[in-house]
């Protein structure tokens, strides 16, 4: 068995439903608890034990509906509509990464990381490796930078009010 690492599994309700009809609610979970786990690892064990662990179900639990349960699945435990959407699956995601990476080849070239420092920090400075650029500050840090140099004592000029006073908020109308 194979390690898909598919995050996604397509459960088409109406496909599940005309299968399922005839079960219970217990045989649907165990049956549920398969198909995730075949989703996952690319198949199913063969052992009765394994199975039942698989299915959330003690052996006696497992023994009492294996018969139900077996019945959706082909010899070896094989479910080749899983197969094809787990084919499927695979084959949109290698197709994506390969869209991923030619697109990134065409955006930086051959030389992708040779950038990626200027443009994720600015232009830095050739004297101080450690320097931030100017302009480069979120638009807080500057309102800050820019606050710091003003006179915002509440003793100045034509300010009777003091510090312990609240004046109430008064929001504007518009």
């Amino acid at each position: 068995m194979l390690n898909t690492d598919l995050i996604r599994l397509n459960l088409h309700i109406g496909d599940y439903l005309r299968r399922t009809r005839h079960m219970t609610a217990w045989e649907h979970g165990a049956f549920l608890m398969l198909i995730m786990h075949y989703w996952s690892t690319g198949g199913l064990p063969q052992e009765d034990a394994q199975l039942a662990i698989v299915a959330g179900m003690t052996m006696k639990e497992w023994q009492k509906r294996k018969e139900i349960i077996a019945a959706l699945f082909e010899p070896d435990w094989k479910l080749p509509w899983l197969e094809a959407d787990i084919s499927d699956a695979l084959e949109a995601r290698a197709r994506k990464s390969a869209a991923g990476k030619k697109g990134n080849s065409v955006r930086w070239g051959d030389n992708r990381h040779a950038n990626s420092d200027r443009l994720a920090f600015g232009r830095r400075s050739h004297r101080d490796p450690n320097a931030i650029a100017p302009g480069s500050l979120p638009l807080a840090a500057r309102r800050m930078e820019e606050s710091d140099q003003e006179d915002n004592s509440f003793s100045g000029a034509g300010n009777d009010s003091s510090a312990s006073e609240v004046i109430p908020f008064e929001p504007r109308r518009q």
